[in-house]
């Protein structure tokens, strides 16, 4: 073939596999009507991913999928039934009628509202009060003229410093002191809030509208002129200025924005946070509108927040002094009851100065104090445990290293779980997700407890990764199978992504290979779905029926594809195990598309 007719062919190559996949798109905007439908529409799903996959094979599917990476995570629109069984989503899809207004949350079971009770519930009486009173704060909140400009405050503090707590007790204050509408949303490691910062405008907006008529009537009317079933970001963007302008001083808050995964990628466009940020700030320009942000010291939120002339305030460890020995002390009542008042004093107050400001710092020496021992072995190892996260997390990590290989294997795909999961799992499904390690030919059915207690938390879980999980009890049910299983701090996913090698500097680690470690870590969880779908008797609690509700099956038959499509260039294992799926003439596929339609409500 000549060189020019060789070009000419790659580049219509190009254009037609682009074409293809956005006349995919286009017909897949109509695949919700009506459930006979359904069992074509899982077909056609999986002709898509055979093409796209055909397209990473081929090498012209590269450019196209970096540059839509960070715009539409989401592989599904977010009515479809694959889209729903992600429970992780907090997107608030708005639906409103002639009747009134109704919120519909397509809402996972961890929303910004449930990590801001859970925060209050850690806070002890007391603490984060300083913040209160501050100048930079009560300038922020004083009242402005109604023609004033928005007004922007960053609070940032290094990792462990209680933010996320601090942040709760703000908003709990403004709730109670505002009359005029208070906005917050919560980015978290361990829900899709990671994936995509625009959420928190349509949480924001979810939250107003609920409350406000003038509010719901604009985004009413906004609604009645779009065609599109779910808004796109640019409707939203745009309700939201719609809406800062008819409502007065609203105040809208944001914790935890250093946690998205869009930090460190895009170049200041709409993929980006910074582009995020833009698009907060143009909205709310020229309104009494107030922001609070409250995050790390990141590059790309300083670059955007400094420019816009936001007031900071940057937590130091000095203005959380008191607030460190208040929790250092309840953590030594907690771990020393037997000691005398005297001992619990000395060595809570000699906590507070090691921590270097990091509430997380004390909390992750809880494990290491024993009320056996004595004071004098208490303080060696307040002594020698070095300040700074870091440290405490390589220690925990060369302990699991050294154990034997099965007790150091589980303990790496407990982190896996916890770390990479869409939303954090309870212990009933973390328990059966464990037996789809790729270490076995078959689930391990053999290999599940008796019973699910707290026995089996602390010596299955809690005891093989010491202090980088967390067990949460939900206030509804005591049940042990039912609490759920957190990462200790969002520090501890970056130090797993970075290798979790024992080394200085580790949570500065090149960003490319922590993205890169990122991609394997789902494509491991996606083949463990998968090889949990596939076996035989998995429609039910491998506990029996009694445990049906709270098993892993719906979070592995409905979230595998989550995982495959945060993958990058899917490995060929990978690729086998879907292509098995989708074969009709296996019987794996007609339970799937069973659970498929089932779940499709």
């Amino acid at each position: 073939m000549e060189p020019v007719g060789l070009a000419v062919g790659v580049v219509g190559l190009l254009g037609l596999f682009s074409t293809c996949l956005e006349a995919v798109e286009r017909v897949d905007a109509y695949r919700e009507f009506g459930r006979d439908s359904h069992h074509l529409a899982t077909r056609f799903e999986a002709e898509r991913l055979r093409f796209q996959q055909w397209g990473r094979a081929v090498g012209i599917a590269q450019s196209i999928g970096r540059v839509k990476r960070h715009q539409e995570r989401t592989a599904f629109p977010p009515g479809s039934a694959l889209s729903r069984s992600t429970v992780s989503l907090e997107e608030a899809e708005v639906c409103l009628g002639p009747r009134g207004k109704r919120t519909v949350w397509n809402a996972g079971r961890h929303s910004s509202r449930e990590l801001y009770e859970d925060s209050l519930q850690k806070r002890l009486d007391g603490t984060c009060e300083w913040v209160l009173g501050r100048p930079e704060f009560r300038a922020w909140l004083a009242p402005g003229s109604s023609t004033g400009e928005a007004r922007l405050l960053w609070i940032h503090g290094s990792a462990g410093f209680g933010k996320t707590v601090l942040c709760a007790r703000v908003i709990e204050y403004l709730l109670a002191a505002l009359e005029t509408p208070v906005s917050y949303f919560f980015v978290s490691s361990n829900s899709a809030s990671r994936e995509d910062p625009f959420l928190a405008i349509r949480s924001w907006i979810t939250q107003i509208i609920s409350h406000n008529q003038v509010a719901f009537q604009s985004a009413y009317e906004t609604f009645q002129g779009q065609e599109e079933l779910t808004a796109t970001r640019a409707t939203i963007a745009k309700l939201f200025r719609d809406i800062v302008q008819v409502v007065p001083c609203c105040t809208f808050v944001l914790d935890g924005l250093d946690e998205c995964s869009w930090i460190g990628q895009g170049d200041g466009g709409s993929g980006s946070v910074a582009g995020f940020l833009d698009t907060v700030l143009q909205a709310v320009a020229g309104t009494t509108t107030r922001i609070l942000v409250v995050s790390r010291d990141e590059y790309e939120i300083r670059s955007v927040l400094g420019s816009a002339g936001a007031t900071e305030l940057r937590i130091c460890p000095e203005d959380v002094g008191s607030d460190l020995s208040l929790y250092a002390r309840s953590i030594v009542d907690k771990r020393l009851p037997r000691k005398d008042e005297v001992t619990k004093g000395d060595l809570a107050q000699k906590m507070a100065r090691r921590c270097d400001g990091q509430f997380l710092w004390l909390r992750l020496q809880e494990g290491a104090l024993l009320d056996w021992k004595n004071k004098k072995q208490l303080e060696r190892i307040i002594d020698s445990t070095a300040p700074g996260l870091d440290r405490l997390y390589e220690r925990d990590w060369e302990r699991i290293l050294k154990r034997n290989d099965e007790d150091k294997s589980r303990a790496v795909s407990l982190l896996r779980w916890t770390a990479f999961a869409l939303r954090p799992l309870t212990v009933m499904e973390i328990t059966e997700a464990l037996l789809a390690d790729g270490r076995y030919d078959d689930l391990a059915v053999d290999e599940m407890p008796d019973e699910i207690n707290d026995d089996y938390i602390y010596g299955g879980i809690i005891s093989l990764c010491g202090a980088l999980l967390e067990v949460r009890s939900i206030s509804t049910t005591p049940s042990a199978a039912l609490k759920t299983i957190h990462i200790a701090h969002f520090s501890v996913k970056q130090f797993l992504l970075s290798n979790g090698l024992p080394q200085e500097g580790l949570l500065l680690a090149n960003e490319g290979l922590r993205y890169t470690q990122e991609e394997l870590q789902n494509a491991e969880l996606a083949k463990a779905c998968l090889r949990y779908v596939e076996f035989q008797g998995t429609q039910k609690s491998l506990l029996g029926d009694s445990n049906a509700d709270t098993s892993f099956h719906d979070y592995a038959s409905g979230s595998w594809y989550q995982h495959a499509s945060w993958c990058g260039d899917m490995d060929p294992y990978l690729v086998k195990m879907i292509t098995a799926l989708f074969n009709e003439k296996n019987t794996i596929w007609e339970r799937w598309t069973r659970w498929y339609n089932t779940n499709d409500e």
